[in-house]
């Protein structure tokens, strides 16, 4: 069934039998995380996204979610960030949930560093921003958590065309292990011409 949400997107359920076969190299994200809505996007919204109004209008509209450095980032790199951005805004809207950019997990001197700080603690967020130095896989897109922080997961956002890496598998599992806390994915799908078009942002 199919419903359309407030915002940006159009909900499905997951349909696994129709999940394309994981390519040797890649792992589906139905094998060890558990998998959000799968989401249509309007593919006019990304193109004002990538133009930079659309990223000036959520951080206006939703400055506890995206701060300064994360609309510095958007506007510097106009190709990428949509879907992770879409994504905070959605599970705000649709959850009430509150969301950390993955840029901030490690860095206690950026805006969110004390919320990261105290959502996984001193030594977790000690051992991501030793990370950050070495050519390795990076973090979830998002750590997503409640207003009142009793409830935190990590959250990756893919878009029509990507898949978990074998290697973002791996290192997802050791970070589930050593944080306790869940990994979930979110994905986006094109919009067909049988599903109505996606919300505009107001």
């Amino acid at each position: 069934m199919t419903r359309q949400l407030p915002l940006t997107v159009t909900a499905h359920l997951p349909n696994v039998a129709a999940q394309p076969r994981p390519h040797p190299q890649v792992m589906s994200p139905l094998m060890d995380f558990e998998q959000l809505e799968s989401l249509t996007y309007d593919p006019e919204q990304r193109s004002g996204f990538r133009a930079g109004d659309l990223a000036r209008s959520w951080a206006q509209e939703f400055p506890f979610l995206f701060s300064a450095p994360d609309l510095e980032r958007a506007l510097n790199q106009p190709p990428h960030h949509y879907f992770e951005w879409a994504a905070a805004v959605h599970l705000f809207r649709s959850r009430g949930h509150l969301s950390v950019m993955k840029c901030e997990f490690p860095n206690a001197g950026l805006p969110k560093g004390a919320v990261v700080q105290r959502l996984l603690g001193p030594e977790v967020a000690d051992w991501l921003q030793s990370r950050q130095s070495q050519r390795v896989v990076q973090c979830p897109d998002l750590l997503v958590h409640s207003p009142d922080m009793a409830d935190a997961y990590f959250c990756e956002v893919k878009g029509p065309t990507d898949r978990l890496r074998r290697s973002q598998v791996e290192f997802f599992q050791t970070l589930r292990a050593r944080t306790g806390k869940a990994v979930k994915v979110l994905r986006f799908k094109y919009q067909t011409s049988g599903q109505p078009p996606a919300g505009k942002s107001g």
